[in-house]
């Protein structure tokens, strides 16, 4: 009951209810049964959800922590409806319940399937035409560059696999490329040996122009319908990165024994960094050895991370 201001009393209305449930298996209210809320819960990943609402809307839910990225996904639908022919979704509102700390978003739903609800079911030939698509767009994010290393709004930008899962909250923005590897490593300091971080350090590929990157390229973020990619969704991770991040992470991040025919297909048509990647890769493995001190590691990750250090720490391989 809200304080000062006087309720209706509701016992009528419960009392016709008891009544009619009363009766004949619900006869008197012959939709009650077959009803089918619009309301779904379609997604859910740690403590966030995403529910549809309807054919025409999504409500995305997220809490408001250190670690979230920044709820800024109407500037960065506008930003690229602006800059690109990028088909996006739009905002149709969004609020902060702060009695609970969530943060509420509804979208429009882009009419169609998700490509992974596709894939499935499609042809070889349909999967490159799809792939295609996809990376024509992505060139469009290409000529998109920066002064500085971060989202749109000059905000810090978050990525758990460019720093680690010890280093959530927001990080930059950045404008030099030593000031984004001193984010990169700062818990590496102290834990891994400050030669092999130096050596590592020497082997990162130049970062500018900082791009602007989408970041979580999965085939559940690509929709299509008619056998035309007709949305790109889920920018949260975008922002201006380093020019090689959205091939780099692709290829480290998208998880190719699920995704393995779109790992091959879209990592082909994309900007190639090689060097990115393998440079990626061993910075990886040491957050993976340094993490193994916190928590439970996959034992083939601490291998692959000590065998890296191992390599780094060898005069032998790095002679003036």
């Amino acid at each position: 009951m809200i304080s000062g201001v006087s309720q209706p009393s509701r016992r009528p209305i419960f009392a016709r209810f008891e009544m009619a449930t009363r009766r004949s298996d619900y006869q008197v209210l012959p939709d009650f049964k077959s009803y089918s809320s619009g309301v779904q819960l379609i997604h859910r990943s740690c403590n966030r959800r995403i529910w549809s609402l309807g054919s025409m809307a999504l409500c995305k839910e997220s809490p408001i922590t250190p670690a979230e990225t920044p709820f800024d996904d109407q500037a960065i639908y506008e930003f690229l409806e602006e800059r690109t022919t990028i088909p996006v979704p739009s905002v149709i509102s969004e609020w902060v319940d702060t009695g609970n700390n969530i943060h509420y978003s509804i979208k429009e739903k882009i009419p169609g399937e998700s490509l992974d609800q596709l894939w499935p079911t499609i042809s070889w030939e349909e999967k490159e035409k799809m792939a295609d698509e996809t990376a024509e767009y992505l060139r469009q994010l290409r000529d998109l560059t920066s002064p500085y290393c971060g989202r749109v709004e000059e905000t810090g930008i978050v990525d758990q696999m460019l720093f680690n899962c010890q280093y959530p909250e927001p990080q930059g923005p950045f404008k030099t490329e030593d000031e984004l590897w001193n984010a990169m490593v700062a818990t590496l300091k102290g834990q891994i040996p400050q030669k092999a971080l130096d050596r590592l350090r020497a082997q990162m590929p130049r970062c500018e122009p900082w791009t602007y990157t989408h970041g979580d390229l999965s085939l559940g973020n690509i929709i299509v319908e008619k056998g035309k990619v007709v949305g790109i969704i889920d920018w949260e991770w975008s922002g201006y990165f380093p020019v090689w991040w959205e091939y780099a992470k692709f290829r480290g991040g998208v998880p190719r024994w699920i995704e393995s025919e779109w790992w091959e297909l879209l990592a082909e048509r994309m900007d190639k960094y090689p060097e990115a990647h393998e440079f990626w890769e061993k910075f990886h493995s040491l957050v993976h050895k340094v993490e193994s001190v916190y928590r439970s590691m996959d034992p083939r990750k601490l291998r692959v991370g000590n065998a890296t250090l191992e390599e780094l720490l060898d005069d032998d391989a790095y002679v003036n």
